[in-house]
């Protein structure tokens, strides 16, 4: 297998989809490729379907693979349709093309029968294009036949891109005038007081000029903004915002907004792309975030080696203390990393990884260029978080137990994911020139697919897991660590991560321990325990583990913590019963 100089690939023989509306719609949800109805024409293994979002749309979406290398044209060829008594049609669809090097096509044709394929749209890449939605008419003579095609296609040496990813596309019959609703900016979660502001989008022949954009949340007052003064033609979005923002106390809620009086006339030719829902939670308390680092990785990949050792050794070693980092250690290039497992296998198909190296970071695939990490690495840190996290490990001969807790400030179901990662290996070395390899993933509790958690906002979950390491490829057990995340499934938004803290005793809530009693709680600097006469050495940790404060020698009365700033705080200390620890609020 031919390497890249940059970046090491797979092909994914993976499955497409299937979806429908106006006079063909496809979104790839019935994981088949090609979909019911579609065919490909040439190249049929370097198509699938990926369980990724790059596009724009939701997974999962089309992917045209780089590899096994081509130098030619593959189509992606629509069922045929009747579009007699049609002279117009419009052709959407969302695509993201990952560009690698050198230039190649990407194009738009039609056809009538079996006939010659006639162009009606082509772009030459030579960088990233999109994510975005791509809009054209159709009107050329092939339009109006009884065994219409149209085909989306490549053109050119695949070598030089990554990948294409392709969804929601839509034939439809034209209409003069149509705005839609492109999209929305308003976060999932947040703390509820921000603008409503999205993308609309030119559906329609005729140039938008003017339109009101309405907003409500539930069966509430509806606001609207009107807008004037637009040139938006067929194709082009215009970013709107609201001149009312949102301002909500903590809970669910749904939010609906849609466009109306399109250039003044009233409701445009086409409701059914006029209006996007979306579901809202409002969290009641936030916090700093620890973005979560997950590379993509072989010790057989010689781009891997590269980006370590230019970019992302340096970068992680730096900021250490304020992130969080997982490798999965991945089976490619042959004979590939001899530390894979099925269970990083999982987690590439999660995000629909089919090359290495690749960076996802908070969820979201990053470019492994400096500039890509630093830049992902400043907008996480800028975004605030809705949940808090600590674990706890016991290595006890080759087994571990995890303890962790969760403080959410949101409700929902999420899963949370405990991995058990090695500091440093060595025992796989490939054929990459690295020699040692940081923070390899080694199992992960229960498994890569995590706990689904019913998260209640204010209530602490408690998690448990043990699991036996002698089979695994871990070389020294007392080089361990544990990573801990919660992430939305749908969105791979990721709430918070942390790292455990080792010890070498069972760790015991607060309550499990009688007439034991730490208070008060929340504080305002200063506390007090009942319950025991002294507890030699305490241990005041940040809620992501790091150690903030110590405590030597006490003996009973007051404990001050004056000098540590607003938030929650897990104090340890060891008592004849086990170690203890508990969480305390300085709230000045």
């Amino acid at each position: 297998m031919k390497l890249k100089s940059l970046l090491c690939a797979i092909s994914l023989m993976a499955s497409p989809i299937l979806f429908g509306q106006a006079l063909i719609t496809e979104d790839f949800s019935a994981n088949v490729m090609p979909p019911t109805g579609w065919t490909i024409d040439g190249q049929v293994g370097n198509w699938s379907v990926a369980a990724s979002a790059n596009s724009g749309g939701t997974a999962p979406e089309a992917k045209l693979n780089w590899t096994p290398q081509f130098n030619t044209t593959t189509r992606l060829v629509s069922p045929i349709v009747n579009t007699t008594g049609y002279t117009s049609l419009i052709l959407s669809f969302k695509h993201f093309v990952d560009h690698y090097s050198s230039t190649f096509n990407i194009g738009v044709a039609t056809r009538t029968g079996t006939g010659t394929w006639n162009q009606v749209w082509q772009q030459t890449a030579n960088g990233n294009i999109g994510p975005e939605m791509k809009v054209m008419e159709i009107n050329n003579a092939d339009v109006g036949s009884a065994d219409f095609q149209f085909c989306i296609y490549f053109s050119g040496n695949s070598y030089n891109m990554d990948e294409w990813n392709i969804d929601d596309i839509e034939l439809s019959i034209s209409h003069p005038r149509d705005g839609g609703m492109a999209s929305l900016s308003v976060p999932t979660y947040s703390l509820g007081n921000l603008p409503v502001e999205g993308k609309i989008i030119n559906m329609g022949l005729n140039t938008i000029t003017s339109t009101d954009i309405n907003w409500q949340i539930d069966n509430g007052v509806v606001n609207t903004t009107p807008i004037s003064g637009l040139n938006v033609v067929l194709g082009q979005n215009y970013s709107f915002s609201c001149t009312q923002p949102l301002a909500l106390t903590p809970g669910a809620y749904s939010l609906k907004v849609w466009l109306s009086n399109v250039n003044g006339l009233g409701p445009d030719d086409n409701a059914l792309n006029d209006t996007i829902s979306k579901a809202l939670s409002i969290a009641t308390n936030s916090v700093s975030r620890k973005p979560i680092f997950e590379e993509f990785t072989s010790s057989t990949c010689a781009p891997c080696a590269s980006f370590n050792n230019s970019v992302f050794n340096a970068f992680t070693a730096t900021n250490a203390d304020d992130i969080t980092l997982i490798k999965y250690q991945m089976s490619w290039p042959a004979p590939g990393d001899p530390y894979y497992t099925e269970e990083g296998g999982v987690r590439r198909a999660f995000y629909g990884v089919s090359y290495v190296p690749d960076l996802i970071v908070e969820g979201k695939r990053t470019a492994t260029t400096a500039g890509g990490v630093n830049g992902a690495f400043t907008t996480a840190m800028e975004s605030p978080a809705f949940m808090e996290s600590s674990a706890y490990h016991v290595i006890t001969g080759t087994t571990i137990e995890v303890t962790a807790d969760i403080m959410p400030y949101i409700t929902g179901n999420l899963i949370a994911y405990i991995v058990v990662y090695e500091n440093i290996t060595t025992q796989n070395v490939g054929n990459n020139g690295e020699t040692e390899f940081h923070h390899v993933m080694m199992k992960m509790l229960p498994d890569a697919y995590g706990t689904t958690v019913n998260f209640v906002a204010g209530e602490y979950s408690h998690l448990n897991f043990s699991a036996d390491l002698s089979s695994t490829h871990v070389e020294d057990m007392n080089d361990l660590g544990v990573a801990i995340f919660v992430q939305d499934p749908a969105t791979r938004e990721i709430f918070q991560s942390s790292y455990s803290v080792a010890s070498t005793v069972g760790v015991k809530p607060i309550g499990s321990i009688d007439n034991l009693n730490i208070y008060p709680n929340p504080s305002k600097g200063i506390i007090k325990i009942d319950g025991i006469q002294s507890a030699g050495l305490i241990h005041i940790y940040s809620i992501t583990g790091q150690l903030v404060k110590e405590i030597q020698n006490y003996n009973g009365g007051e404990i001050f913590l004056n000098d540590l700033e607003n938030g929650t705080y897990i104090l340890r200390f060891q008592t004849p019963e086990g170690l203890v620890s508990s969480r305390i609020n300085i709230l000045k």
